[in-house]
């Protein structure tokens, strides 16, 4: 359904934002 393709894309979003989220955590603790 278009909602489940919605839902999807949406979680596909969060997850790419968590991980960069995580990245810059990392990378400015170890700076």
């Amino acid at each position: 359904t278009f909602f489940g393709k919605n839902e999807k894309k949406n979680q596909m979003l969060f997850q790419k934002r968590r991980d960069a989220q995580i990245i810059h955590t990392v990378t400015y603790a170890s700076s």
